[in-house]
């Protein structure tokens, strides 16, 4: 091949390393990137166009340092094509080698990289040759054609380093000064084109991120240190996109070099953002008006939570992870959150060591199932030094608190030990023995006591040498919480304890009880102090209970199985809870701090909507319960007290007395079982709940796990690990399993298949923490059907209109009452709304439909849409999706401008506020349903830019539903795209590479079920478009690389078998 020089005269070389300039060159002003790339052609090769071109991958080897002056010295970049290969009608691949050296002499650099260009092949080129063929030496050995073998992370290890990378929405301005100006990284226009929804940062950004977290975090940010780096492209970068870089040394080391592997990854940044159709919270009595500030949402269940100071939360998580959550803004409540650690292990237990002279800031102290206990400053991170690292445990650190004074750590441990560690100096300066089990609770009660609570059933009392100085009997199980009691509490108690009895106690330091607070229904997992002297609770009967004196004043309900965690922020009294549902929770008094009213009022909705276990409650005699009119003609006669009533409709609800609103309050709907039928399945002659199936190992039958719901999930896992010899390492993932796979369900499914169903089974299928009408039991099928490729159009249909219909009304009356008068429906329009009612829902049920009425009702809808504040749109955005079902009138819709629905939510600013996921997940529902009409059809196919933008835009977000939302929208655009009449179409072919691009990232970085299933039906629907999606989903989007993850994430068959499919269709493309 030619090659050709440029002279770049006296360079200056950063003091870091070494850089090339490429792409500008020499030229000193800004340049016409596509001018540029274009200016020098191949010989005898088409001329590509670089707009429709991606990058591949980059190889970079480091020769020699520079030297540190350029003076006197003449740089040149010789630049070649090593190689061009003509892969079909997927596109052609360009592979090119840069060398920076100084002219006549040495080399110091050798750079390798390969560019896609989509769609722009079948020129009859070679398909390819080997580097080696070209004469370069790369670390790997490669195919035909570029190198796209993969490098991944060694199995079953958690990375050695996390490093952790934040840009902004400038980022890509100021790498551009590098002298890239391709302007897909500066305006959006580009990449809205080419299907990324706006302006990505530049593929070298991240690669080079990736190179220096690398050196940072190995190499002691000295370049001597690294002699070569590769890696491939994968998925997009947005500005503002965190990147999370895992790094793994493999231990192969070859001429004193050692092999590094990582992945980059983009976390998803908006972790604290208000999920309201997850996220819930309590109407509380006037002494605790417990409005919720906000909920934030680790991402695994939270064990521990500390509330030190009114700006700081912070939380631990089985995920591994310790997270602080700063107050940003007071009034609506919003935080920050950031990751301070992340281990490779649950973590379950978190405290907070005061500021001092030494530590300014003061220190967050966390401990989990490695047995390790980390010290570390708050807001440094992950990836930087703990300030220490407190080794001696044995087994898992469960409980941890810290003196106030803060000289000292007491931690206890399932070892059936208790240690105390001097802050400073870091050593065990104590181990307090003498327990007979795992010692659940710590307190460090002052300078010269510490509290203990064991499995034993005993509370100890310790000096913090060591010496036992007393020993408290009295519980009747497993002691699991401890707290300080006020010093103006009126039982004159000095502690607190709680455990698997349910009973609080207060005791003095002198081992006597002056005191039991009765209200709990199961196991209290914790206790916190109020500033006022109340105490705080919470427990596995999904409730924080507030007391005064001896009373329960107040009960705040979770729509989760457990409470792991409770605390209390001595300057304010507000409250913090960490719950199984993976969020923390915080309360407050005081109306300023409290979440917005839509927040509150979802997580009253969730709570009314959780189903009760029977053997939570008792046997109930449905015949003998009183009615609903029972709840306002009878006041309850302590806080806390649940009766059940007779509803209308034959179900059972459970009903809470509220002390404070004197009212009742519905807390569920009792059920025979969660998740379950509502049979029993018999298994070794008793009755169960369920009887899960679990695969140990591969090509074995599974082993049973039968459950009650009156059970404790580690109980059962307990004697499932006993009787099937399993080690007892297992015992944690199993409990989680259990936990996970029973958690209280949504009501209102159907107890039949709808006429309407989902053709993905969705309905007849077991879904963890969801009820299932048709199975109590997850079950391998004998065999599976194929599912490849999907030709029906999916949508999401099933609605309660009648709730609908109230809330608008009730909404409207607000409006009213906050002076919105022309957004206000008058007497005619909601008359017209109660008209269409009945019409829709036969039209939903596959009757005929009264057209004039669902199109005046489409008009209300969008009148709705388009004038009503953004926190009331959610009832009108539910009626929009299901007239886009019901009627073409939605599809054929126009503004007095032309503009169709889709650019009215477009206009609505719907996709545009994050902090409402459950109206962008609505919208997206909309554009799903289009696909309902062939009008509906026509429409999503003219906007489909327009569409793949807006959705596009909202991937990163964190709901469960907005995922499955979007992977629905993303197989009826795969079904249409695959269609008969479009399937030749090189749009077609365009929009499925968009289409591949997206879901390929979402499938790796996803780890619900549903979301994952539908993504590779999506994927391997749009595989039937042709070899150049196959060739693209091979060699750009490295789809083997997402299924193996897919596989990894969400152990199902069905995930299984729609993998083999696709890799089947991959197999007969090669």
């Amino acid at each position: 091949m030619d090659e050709q020089k440029k002279s770049c005269d006296s360079v200056e070389p950063p003091q870091f390393g070494q850089y090339l300039m490429t792409f500008k060159q020499t030229n000193q002003e800004v340049i016409d990137f596509y001018a540029r790339s274009n200016a020098i052609p191949i010989p005898g090769l088409p001329k590509f166009d670089h707009r429709r071109a991606v990058d591949g991958q980059r190889l970079i080897t480091f020769l020699k340092p520079l030297p540190s002056s350029s003076d006197g010295r003449k740089f040149e970049l010789r630049s070649r094509v090593l190689g061009v290969y003509d892969k079909g009608k997927a596109g052609s691949v360009v592979e090119t080698e840069t060398v920076l050296a100084e002219k006549g002499c040495d080399e110091y650099t050798k750079a390798i990289g390969s560019t896609f260009f989509i769609g722009q092949g079948n020129w009859g080129g070679p398909k390819g040759i080997t580097w080696k063929d070209c004469g370069v030496l790369p670390s790997s050995n490669s195919a035909t054609g570029p190198s796209t073998t993969s490098f991944p992370p060694p199995e079953g290890r958690e990375p050695d380093v996390v490093h952790i990378t934040q840009t902004n929405k400038e980022s890509a301005h100021l790498y551009r000064l590098n002298g890239d100006y391709n302007p897909l990284h500066a305006t959006p226009e580009h990449g809205q084109k080419m299907g990324f929804g706006g302006a990505i940062m530049h593929g070298l950004y991240s690669w080079n991120t990736a190179c220096h977290a690398l050196l940072q975090s190995l190499g002691g940010s000295d370049p001597a240190n690294m002699r070569e780096f590769q890696a491939r492209f994968a998925a997009p970068v947005k500005p503002g996109d965190k990147l999370v870089t895992e790094v793994w040394k493999t231990g192969t080391i070859e001429d004193d070099w050692e092999e590094i592997r990582f992945i980059m990854t983009v976390e998803d940044h908006k972790e604290n953002e208000v999920d309201s159709d997850e996220i819930r919270t309590r109407n509380l009595c006037h002494k605790h008006t417990g409005k919720q500030r906000l909920a934030i949402r680790p991402p695994s269940p939270v064990r521990g939570v500390a509330f030190p100071h009114p700006k700081l939360v912070v939380s631990a998580s089985r995920d591994g992870t310790v997270r602080e959550w700063k107050l940003l803004q007071q009034d609506p409540p919003r935080y920050d959150c950031s990751i301070t650690s992340h281990g490779s292990s649950f973590v379950n237990a978190v405290a907070f060591c005061p500021p001092s002279k030494r530590y300014a800031d003061g220190l967050v102290v966390s401990g989990g199932k490695d047995t390790v206990i980390e010290v570390r400053e708050p807001g440094r991170e992950p990836n930087k030094d703990a300030e220490a690292l407190l080794l001696g445990h044995a087994h898992n650190v469960c409980a941890l608190d810290v003196s106030q004074d803060g000289t000292y750590i007491v931690s206890g441990s399932w070892d059936s030990s208790a240690r105390v560690w001097t802050v400073g100096k870091w050593e065990c300066d104590a181990l307090l023995e003498g327990h007979q089990g795992s010692v659940w609770a710590v307190l460090a009660y002052d300078k010269d006591t510490i509290i203990t609570g064991c499995a034993d059933q005993t509370i100890r009392i310790f000096s913090p040498s060591g010496k036992l100085l007393q020993t408290i009997k009295g519980s009747t199980d497993v002691v699991r919480a401890l707290s300080r009691a006020s010093s103006n509490h009126p039982s004159g108690a000095d502690f607190a304890s709680a455990g698997n009895d349910s009973v609080i106690r207060l005791w003095k330091l002198n081992g006597k009880q002056v005191g039991e607070l009765h209200g709990h229904e199961s196991f209290i997992y914790s206790l916190s102090s109020l500033p006022t002297g109340e105490l705080v609770s919470s427990g596995e009967d999904r409730t924080v209970r507030i007391w005064n004196n001896n009373e329960c004043i107040q009960t705040i309900t979770h729509p989760a199985i457990s409470v792991w965690g409770v605390a209390a922020c001595s300057e304010t009294g507000d409250i913090i809870s960490g719950a199984s549902d993976k969020k923390v929770r915080v309360f407050s008094r005081v109306k300023e701090r409290q979440a917005a009213a839509e927040v509150i009022q979802a997580f009253e909705g969730s709570v009314k909507a959780s189903a009760i276990p029977k053997q939570q409650v008792g046997d109930v005699q449905k015949e003998t319960l009183p009615g609903p009119d029972f709840l306002q003609q009878k006041s309850g006669t302590k806080e806390g007290q649940v009766i059940m009533i007779k509803e209308h409709d034959g179900s059972v609800g459970a009903y809470q007395w509220s002390q404070g609103n004197q009212s009742w309050m519905s807390v569920g709907t009792v059920v025979d079982a969660v998740g379950s039928s509502g049979k029993k399945t018999d298994y070794l002659g008793k009755d169960y709940d369920f009887v899960f199936d679990v695969d140990i190992e591969d090509g074995k039958p599974p082993l049973k796990l039968p459950y009650n719901l009156s059970q404790n999930p580690y109980e059962a896992a307990t004697k499932f690990i006993q009787d099937n010899e399993l080690p007892m390492t297992y015992l944690d993932q199993v409990a989680d399993f259990i936990t996970t796979n029973t958690q209280g369900a949504t009501l209102g499914q159907s107890s039949q298949v709808l006429a309407d169903s989902d053709p993905l089974g969705t309905e007849s299928r077991y879904r963890p923490g969801e009820s299932n009408p048709n199975a109590s039991t997850p079950s391998l099928p004998i065999s599976r059907p194929k599912v490849l490729p999907q030709t029906s159009y999916l949508s999401i249909k099933t609605a309660n209109l009648r709730t609908i219909r109230k809330k608008i009304e009730e909404l409207n009356g607000q409006l009213t009452n906050e002076g919105y008068r022309d957004a206000v429906l008058n007497t005619d329009q909601l008359a017209a709304l109660d008209a269409m009612m009945q019409p829709l829902e036969q039209s939903l049920a596959g009757s005929s439909s009264a057209g004039d009425a669902l199109g005046h009702g489409v008009d209300l809808v969008m009148q709705i849409v388009t004038t009503w504040p953004a926190g009331q749109q959610l009832p009108a955005l539910d009626l929009l999706r299901l007239l886009t079902a019901a009627t073409p009138a939605a599809a054929a819709y126009r503004t007095q401008e032309g503009g169709s629905l889709v650019d009215v939510l477009e206009g609505s600013k719907v996709f545009e506020d994050p902090d409402r996921p459950n109206n962008i997940m609505l919208a997206v529902r909309v554009f799903s349903n289009l696909f309902e009409t062939s009008e509906g059809r026509i429409l999503a196919e003219e906007s489909f830019d327009k569409i793949h933008a807006l959705v596009k835009s909202s991937a990163n977000n964190s709901n469960r539903n907005l995922t499955i939302a979007m992977m629905t929208l993303y197989v009826n655009y795969a079904v249409l795209l695959n269609s008969e009449s479009s399937r030749s179409l090189q749009q077609s072919r365009d929009r499925g590479l968009a289409f591949m691009n997206d879901l390929s990232g979402i499938i790796r970085s996803t780890v619900d079920s549903e979301a994952v299933y539908r993504g590779l039906v999506a994927v391997g629907t749009l595989m039937e478009l042709g070899e150049e999606i196959q060739t693209a989903a091979k060699e750009i989007y490295d789809l083997g690389g997402a299924l193996k993850k897919a596989e990894q994430a969400v152990k199902e068959p069905r995930i299984k078998g729609v993998v083999g499919e696709i890799r089947a269709l991959l197999t007969a493309s090669t």
